[in-house]
């Protein structure tokens, strides 16, 4: 359920130059009707028939120039309330025009008593105030002029009708004065104008402020003339003259706010809504923008601290808002949880739910509560939000699995009217917000699942009697993100350790499933004695039925024989290891076969080596020689760069450096997992 509410168009301050300009510019008008008024009383004392005449077809002449001026201009108005009243006052002008010919002593209608013109001026009365009641339906709503302009000429000839063949009620008796009827229906005017009036406030934002102002005060006007045309017992009375003065008044003002302005300053209510619409979009395009700006920035980092920190403080400069806080529910209440603009003091805050009845009018009706003045609301008028001086504040309710969880507030110290922009700006925030911090939510969990299962992948190595090993594991970066490099050593006999590294195709639980069979696999079948090439050969057929689900997996894996210091060595799509303080390496890439589980009938070939006493062999991951600075990859020209001149370190030493090495070259963080294993061969 959409809450209601409305733009406030920026308007210029009171005291600026055009501003200035635009009330001199009505003032002389508004001076010269002064002093017609001052005429037309001289004018009354002498004759009062005159003077009434000369009223009423003023009254007249503006009201048809109003139907003349709408009329022509219909087709570039934009504020239809504009396009009611102008042709309305067709059939104001068409009345006023015969109570003035009826009026006693004009002698136009033979045997008119006084009835007549109050009849008339009644019927005058009741379409100008009708006009004005209707008007605000179509300032949202597009006005057929036609209809419009049919419906006046047929109202205005019913009534007239009504009134020329007797069956209009008695408004005016001979020798008595105003009828019950008369009064009655003065009141009725002046309470149709009142709505009116409550009407053009309500819908003000629609308006030039110089024209709803006038219009405003013409209807007031015109509600204290018919006070006093229902006071009057001679019609040519003193409250009559009275009324007439203050008629032709607000007929002035009319003049000035639909007719001058309309022709000095069309821009002001024929294109009011068009430049509305101008600032709209250019509200709606900061809002867009700013959302864009703050989900973007809220994706970038998967820690629900800092995307919260973020959001509050941006949601606060794009909605121009005092201050931003988000709560949340704790059951019988709220926690603040992170807040902008207020005092850090705020922060785990406990509120009760009367403190901040808004907020649960948000969570029954799942959406926005926006309250522009929260002085003069039920929902705010007691509570936190009069401690912090806030008047303004819009709500919405964000949550995950459509359970209420937290609120989202913005706040302005003075009274604030929340445009549809901004109330869909805050709508759509807090679902995306929602979203960014369920995804958080869920990536945290998953990583503390990596954690736990990466933990258990790494093996603690088998202690071997004429071997000293290090080895280094650095992760990927990103959260959640479990990776597929491993590594073993493990005595097979009491001469011989098998010592494999490896890399599994792709990340997560699958990588890690397969890990798992591939370690355990090679274990199994070297516990039985086969040698390398067997181990390979079986261990590609296992992965090759397990299907393209497995993934494929590089190895390299070799048998040591801890006394002599021979190997045999098996490379499965691996890098080469390097033998650290030899000059001429041995030729491994003569042996190097493709990744295992790619092709099930591919045989797997052995190469030999001799390890001499102290001497380290540093086998390594393609993470490690995938790590690139500017498009340029670390290589084996930078594993060379680091091993040749470290063959006396210790081992841990060594497999350390080595990763340090290629994440100084990645600038910091590598992108892919790295597994360095060193063992230096001391024979027994």
């Amino acid at each position: 359920m959409a809450p209601s509410v409305s733009a406030t168009p920026a308007s210029p301050p009171a005291d600026t130059p055009g501003s200035r300009g635009a009330f001199r510019s009505a003032l002389l008008p508004v001076g010269l009707s002064v002093l017609a008024a001052g005429g037309l009383y001289a004018v009354s004392q002498y004759s009062y028939i005159l003077f009434h005449g000369a009223i009423e077809m003023f009254a007249a002449a503006v009201a048809l120039t109003i139907f003349t001026v709408t009329w022509n201009s219909r087709r570039f108005m934009d504020n239809h309330y504009v396009g009611v009243i102008g042709v309305a006052y067709l059939g104001v002008g068409i009345v006023g025009l015969m109570h003035a010919l009826a009026y006693k002593g004009m002698n136009v209608f033979p045997g008119a008593t006084s009835n007549l013109p109050t009849q008339l001026w009644l019927v005058d009365r009741y379409l100008a105030a009708l006009a004005f009641l209707v008007a605000p339906l179509f300032i949202r709503r597009r006005l057929d002029f036609r209809v419009a302009l049919w419906w006046t000429l047929g109202v205005t000839a019913v009534a007239l009708g009504a009134v020329f063949a007797g069956l209009f009620p008695t408004a005016f008796a001979e020798g008595v004065g105003l009828t019950p009827f008369k009064v009655a229906s003065e009141y009725t005017v002046i309470l149709v104008l009142a709505v009116a009036l409550f009407l053009l406030l309500r819908t003000r934002d629609h308006f030039d402020r110089r024209v709803w102002r006038l219009l405003a005060s013409s209807i007031v006007l015109t509600a204290a003339a018919e006070v006093a045309f229902t006071l009057y017992a001679d019609p040519f009375g003193p409250f009559n003259l009275i009324g007439h003065l203050v008629y032709v008044a607000a007929a002035v003002l009319v003049y000035l706010a639909l007719v001058k302005t309309a022709l000095e300053d069309p821009y002001s209510v024929l294109f009011r809504r068009l430049k509305q619409r101008e600032e709209e979009l250019e509200q709606a395009r900061i809002l867009s923008d700013g959302l864009t700006h703050i989900v973007t920035g809220a994706m970038a980092t998967l820690d629900v601290e800092t995307v919260m920190q973020e959001t509050v403080r941006l949601a606060s400069e794009v909605m121009s808002a005092d201050a931003v806080a988000v709560s949340l529910s704790t059951g019988d209440g709220w926690t603040v949880r992170w807040t902008h603009g207020h005092p850090d003091t705020l922060v785990g805050r406990a509120l009760r739910a009367d403190e901040i009845a808004h907020a649960a009018e948000a969570v029954r009706t799942r959406d926005v509560v926006a309250i522009s003045d929260a002085r003069s609301n039920a929902l705010t008028r007691t509570g936190i939000l009069e401690s912090l001086g806030v008047q303004a504040v819009l709500t919405v309710p964000f949550a995950v699995a459509s359970e209420p969880l937290a609120l989202l507030s913005f706040h302005f110290r003075e009274p604030h009217v929340f445009s549809d922009r901004e109330v869909d700006f805050a709508r759509r925030l807090a679902t995306a917000v929602a979203l960014v911090v369920d995804n958080a939510r869920l990536f945290a969990a998953e990583h503390e699942v990596s954690e736990t299962l990466q933990a258990g992948l790494r093996p603690a190595l088998d202690t071997v009697a004429g071997v000293e090993t290090g080895f280094e594991y650095r992760s990927s970066p990103g959260v959640g993100t479990l990776g597929g490099d491993f590594f073993d050593l493990f005595l097979i006999d009491d001469t011989h350790v098998a010592i494999m590294i490896g890399d599994v195709s792709g990340k997560g639980i699958r990588a890690a499933t397969t890990t798992a069979t591939v370690r355990g696999a090679v274990r199994a079948l070297a516990y039985a004695g086969l040698a390398p090439v067997p181990v390979l050969n079986a261990l590609n057929t296992t992965l090759e039925h397990r299907g393209l689900d497995a993934g494929f997996v590089t190895l390299l894996y070799t048998v040591l024989d801890v006394e002599s210091g021979k190997m045999e060595i098996c490379i499965a799509g691996h890098p080469t290891p390097y033998l650290c303080g030899r000059e001429r390496q041995p030729d491994f890439e003569a042996i190097v076969d493709p990744p295992l589980g790619l092709f099930l009938d591919r045989p797997y070939h052995s190469g030999e080596a001799r390890l001499e006493r102290g001497e380290v062999l540093v086998m390594y991951t393609d993470g490690l020689i995938d790590a690139r600075a500017e498009g340029l990859p670390f290589g084996e020209e930078g594993v060379c760069a680091v091993l040749s001149g470290c063959a006396g370190a210790p081992v841990q030493e060594i497999a350390t450096s080595l990763a340090d090495a290629a994440e100084r070259h990645a600038g910091g963080v590598v992108p892919d997992d790295v597994a360095v294993l060193a063992l230096r061969f001391l024979g027994r």
